[in-house]
């Protein structure tokens, strides 16, 4: 996936290149060449010509975004990268959609928490073992 993304911006790279436009870290990947907002329909309806040619029929765009995130979350990502990442209004809004995918999400928390207040401790001693 990664490398496909590479080459679609190698591409839109090349495209606003000749068009003496180039690309800037705000641009969309979904874009018209000239950089501008596409309809989000032509996302929708290229998807769906997509999935037909690789037997995907019961798969939907949406569902592939919730997978996305759900796969972040269940792999240990920030919480806030993956809201910024879906372009949620809030943290409290990706939580409360995500938060139930991370099993022992508390018993992680307890144990980070602990092995803060570890390193804490043994940062100290040190310090004090150089006085």
């Amino acid at each position: 996936m990664v490398l496909t993304l590479r080459e679609h911006k190698e591409h839109q790279e090349g495209i606003r290149e000749t068009l003496g436009k180039p690309l800037t870290g705000d641009d969309l990947v979904f874009a018209k060449p000239d950089g501008s907002s596409m309809s989000p329909s032509t996302v929708s309806h290229a998807f769906l010509d997509l999935r037909r040619k690789v037997g995907l029929e019961g798969v939907h765009l949406h569902s592939m975004r919730h997978t996305h995130a759900t796969l972040l979350m269940k792999g240990g990502e920030n919480p806030k990268t993956v809201q910024e990442r879906l372009g949620h209004s809030s943290i409290a809004v990706t939580m409360d959609i995500y938060s139930h995918v991370v099993p022992g999400i508390q018993e992680l928390a307890a144990m980070n928490f602990e092995e803060g207040l570890r390193r804490n401790r043994a940062a100290k001693q040190e310090a004090a073992a150089r006085e």
